[in-house]
């Protein structure tokens, strides 16, 4: 396959490959999934480019992989990376970058880091919201995931103080004077 001048069918086949294999039961299929993966990216990279929708699909179902071996940071370190390709190739208020930024942000909510994680989550949401709609199972699931990581500690610390500083008074403001504006409501 790596001799193959249709590059983009041998990215196919690699690709495929890598999913059945990640698919098998037996744990020492892993590596060579592992390998068909990068042979899979590397041939769409090289015949269609990093923003082509199907490298970012083989891309994500690597992270898919990545994740599911216990090689979390890998995977939020390539999705990160992915985000501003999908943003222009897909669109800011696409399926997915939400479903990227959903997936960045569970990752951040598994390894603890819950302000990182409901910033991920809750720009999601507003993207799943306006694709899906509020009632959409997606949406209400997230949703749930946003609420929840609003009761961890260190964020509700956080949203308690810009509340604070939202509801601060201005330095000064505009008092009516005390006397007839000619405004007053009786004329008695």
């Amino acid at each position: 396959m790596s001799h193959n001048p249709e590059e983009l069918e041998g990215a196919q086949i690699s690709h495929s490959l890598a999913l059945i294999l990640s698919a098998a039961a037996e744990p020492h299929h892993n590596d060579s999934a592992g390998h068909y993966f990068e042979q899979s990216l590397n041939a769409y990279r090289n015949s269609a480019g990093p923003q082509d929708p199907a490298f970012l699909a083989a891309q994500d179902d690597f992270c898919r992989f990545l994740l599911f071996n216990g090689q979390q940071e890998r995977c939020v370190e390539i999705q990160r990376a992915s985000l501003a390709t999908k943003k222009s190739t897909f669109g800011d208020l696409s399926a997915e970058v939400a479903d990227t930024l959903q997936l960045i942000g569970s990752v951040e909510m598994t390894e603890g880091r819950m302000k990182q994680a409901h910033r991920m989550m809750t720009k999601c949401l507003e993207i799943q919201s306006l694709l899906y709609g509020p009632q959409h199972k997606k949406t209400k699931t997230t949703q749930k995931a946003v609420d929840m990581l609003a009761r961890a500690p260190a964020v509700a610390e956080r949203q308690q103080r810009q509340g604070r500083m939202k509801a601060k008074p201005a330095a000064f403001s505009l008092v009516p004077s005390s006397g007839n504006d000619g405004n007053s409501m009786s004329d008695s």
